[in-house]
């Protein structure tokens, strides 16, 4: 039972220094290399926004945040300079408008995918020195705190 508790310790510190590392507006840890230019939304709509022109719904539903929070966040990234995105009339529909990918967003979108997969593999090699038993223990707590957590 001591170990449990010691283990219990070690997992609050753990949440409480992620929490405190990771920016209030962040919705994600990545490691390595930050494009530091854009939050986690902005990051994940550039990423959608490499497979084409989308509209301002069409994020909202993909991000699952409001039509307002996508604005939000398309607007700072039609800011920086040089722009990230465009805003052009969609040419199926007149009323509506979509978010398209500047070169220089294309390059933010390809930097923000390649952060999201070398986290991937820095998880994987510390998962790698695991065997396959612990692995499905690791995978078990991992669903349970999920649970607890609420996420």
């Amino acid at each position: 039972m001591a170990d449990t508790k010691v283990y219990a310790e070690q997992l609050a510190k753990l949440l409480n220094e992620v929490r405190r590392v990771v920016p209030e507006n962040q919705q994600e840890v990545l490691l390595g290399d930050s494009t530091g230019q854009v939050t986690g939304t902005q990051g994940h709509a550039l990423m959608m926004l490499l497979q084409g022109p989308q509209t301002n719904s069409t994020l909202a539903k993909e991000l699952d945040i409001s039509a307002a929070g996508v604005t939000k966040a398309m607007r700072g990234l039609q800011k920086l300079v040089p722009a990230v995105v465009t805003l052009t009339r969609d040419p199926d529909d007149a009323r509506s408008k979509q978010w398209s990918l500047t070169d220089f967003g294309q390059q933010l979108a390809a930097a923000h995918a390649r952060n999201h997969q070398d986290t991937l593999k820095a998880y994987m090699a510390v998962l790698d020195d695991f065997s396959a038993a612990e692995q499905a223990v690791i995978g078990r707590f991992i669903q349970e705190l999920s649970v607890c957590l609420d996420v």
